[in-house]
């Protein structure tokens, strides 16, 4: 049998915090270089504009998190794109990507659980997905140092090209309707999942190769990916409880579907040998890449949780790959 593929494992940088509970910045950088010595592979900054809790912003985060690493890659999980002006957004990833010399990962995506930051941001809902699919075409172009002229739906230039020329930047999407798995198969150099159960990756992961293949894209690399939230506890119970307690870690506005036994088989949550198991079938289910974030948002509780993570689960899940 051939062996695994290596596994990528970041971590979500502490970005967002609730309203009333203070948002140290100390902590953004000094958390990424404690990642990069205790083994995580990525740091990850999520994206949002206008919502309940504080956040800071994804690019300029993960700029500062550069700064204070060497090696560790950076990415974002993931960057509302259509939300930005193409031109302006492509030259801030070539920066981005320069600078930190081409550790940098672009995952992006349609969002929409906030309508008012859309609305904010001047651009309808509805138009999300076409935004997304123009970006698509046009920004991998302007990324690689093409002169590109654009007359389309809602970008048009002349004769604009990006210099310097950035180290090479890999495009990963989100999404689970089957519009997005669709675009996923035919224009993303990998997927991050959200919200799905191992069974449920394995399903719609199927799906998007189905798309690569019709769209004759199976031969090119591809990465397969999962944002999952953790809480790590002294026993399976006493962290399922906080975890559905803090509503997985999303904001409580946000209201999950499923009742209490669903939302359980969607929560990673449990002592440290139950969210290895919990992980391997996520791995077993063809899943390489993992974004993961403690649910916990308070500064001491968020470093409590990552600490546990990188002393408890990280060395069993370099082990995956290594036996098989």
């Amino acid at each position: 049998m051939n062996p695994r593929p290596a596994l990528t494992l970041g971590l979500m940088l502490p970005t967002h915090a609730p309203r009333e509970q203070p948002l140290d910045p100390v902590l953004v950088g000094n958390t990424a270089q404690w990642a990069e010595a205790s083994g995580f592979d990525m740091v990850w900054a999520g994206d949002h504009i206008v919502h309940p809790w504080q956040f800071l912003e994804s690019l300029t985060s993960l700029a500062f998190a550069a700064g204070r690493t060497r090696t560790i890659g950076i990415g974002t999980c993931v960057l509302l794109l259509p939300m930005r002006q193409l031109s302006v957004i492509a030259s801030q990833i070539a920066t981005l990507a320069t600078l930190s010399q081409g550790r940098f990962v672009l995952g992006a995506g349609v969002g929409g659980e906030w309508p008012r930051e859309w609305l904010a941001a001047g651009v309808p809902m509805k138009e999300r997905g076409a935004r997304l699919d123009e970006a698509l075409d046009l920004l991998p172009r302007l990324l690689r140092g093409e002169v590109v002229d654009a007359a389309v739906r809602f970008n048009t230039f002349e004769s604009v090209s990006i210099s310097p020329v950035p180290p090479p930047v890999p495009i990963l999407l989100a999404g689970r309707a089957p519009v997005a798995l669709e675009r996923i198969g035919a224009k993303a150099d990998g997927w991050m999942g959200f919200f799905l159960t191992p069974n449920g990756f394995q399903r719609d992961a199927a799906t998007i190769d189905e798309a690569r293949s019709r769209h004759e894209r199976l031969e090119a690399p591809f990465q397969r990916g999962m944002l999952l939230n953790f809480q790590i506890g002294v026993s399976d119970e006493a962290a399922m409880e906080r975890a559905l307690a803090i509503n997985l870690g999303f904001a409580q506005e946000l209201t999950l579907a499923g009742n209490a036994d669903q939302l359980k088989r969607f929560a990673l949550a449990g002592r440290p040998e139950t969210i290895i198991a919990r992980l391997r079938e996520y791995v077993d289910a063809g899943c390489t890449n993992f974004a993961l974030a403690p649910m916990e948002k308070g500064n001491a509780e968020y470093q409590q949780q990552a600490r546990l993570f990188s002393a408890e689960i990280l060395p069993a899940l370099r082990t995956i790959g290594t036996t098989e």
